[in-house]
């Protein structure tokens, strides 16, 4: 499996390792935003051929 980014580790080596939620976060996901959210991600599902042997088991 090929390694995924690649470059100089500069944000780690000036900021540490990432952590995602631990940062401040300023936009509020409310419900319309996570059904946009989740459509995105089905597509995105589709777009890379999910196993629909295990999609169902996998989306809940």
């Amino acid at each position: 499996m090929p390694k995924c980014g690649g470059g100089l580790p500069y944000y780690t080596l000036t900021r540490g390792k990432p952590k995602m939620r631990a940062q401040p976060f300023s936009v509020i996901t409310d419900e319309r935003a996570r059904e946009i959210w989740l459509g995105c991600y089905k597509h995105a599902l589709r777009d890379v051929h999910f196993p629909l042997s295990v999609l169902k088991e996998y989306w809940q």
